[in-house]
């Protein structure tokens, strides 16, 4: 047989491309997430003594650290980059802590990064807000956002799952959608009319 020859129908080749293709991109999936976590780790706990607060709260000097360390011809990363490994490491260890059962979801660190700040101080959403992530395939553009105003809103009445809607909410959450979306629009009503805003706003 000629070399020149394919081994395959343009069914079967195309079937290999994209298998291949989806292999190729999960490794490099993987990939970003452990230098994430390996990255995270080694900053969160040489440079902020594994303390979250100092983290926080470094201000000026933690600022200009991580801008030295990424600047660095060695390393030339944006800092962006190593925030989001130190708040994909914390949010991963706080998953891992709170539900240690459970595999750890191998979504972007950039998403992971997303939800980092806002619900740090709250294990059991960060939990939910990151099985739903991984479960229904949710967009970084989104995560930011539920991840947001996830505390305020179950603080202010309304429940987490409200919040996680998608193909699976359904058949995983008791609630109708009626009962779901009434609770969103009396928690709405009420953080208005506990704040003073023009109409055009409202």
């Amino acid at each position: 047989m000629s070399a020149a020859v394919s081994p395959w129908t343009r069914a079967q080749e195309d079937r290999i491309v994209a298998r291949a293709v989806r292999f190729i991109r999960r490794r490099i999936q993987m990939a970003v997430y452990y230098f994430a976590m390996e990255v995270g780790e080694h900053l969160f706990n040489g440079l902020f003594k594994g303390d979250r607060n100092l983290y926080r709260h470094g201000g000026a000097w933690k600022k200009k650290a991580i801008s030295r360390i990424a600047r660095d011809p060695r390393v030339k990363l944006a800092d962006d980059v190593l925030y989001m490994s130190i708040n994909t490491y914390m949010s991963v260890t706080i998953f891992q802590k709170r539900a240690p059962r459970m595999p750890v979801p191998l979504f972007s660190p950039w998403k992971w990064h997303r939800m980092s700040t806002p619900l740090e101080h709250d294990p059991e959403a960060l939990v939910e807000v990151a099985l739903w992530v991984e479960r229904e395939s949710v967009p970084e553009r989104l995560v930011r956002a539920a991840a947001q105003i996830a505390g305020p809103y179950v603080r202010s009445g309304g429940k987490l799952h409200d919040l996680l809607v998608g193909r699976e909410g359904e058949r995983r959450f008791p609630d109708s959608p009626y009962k779901r979306i009434k609770r969103l629009l009396t928690v709405a009503d009420a953080w208005m009319d506990t704040r003073e805003m023009s109409e055009t706003a409202r």
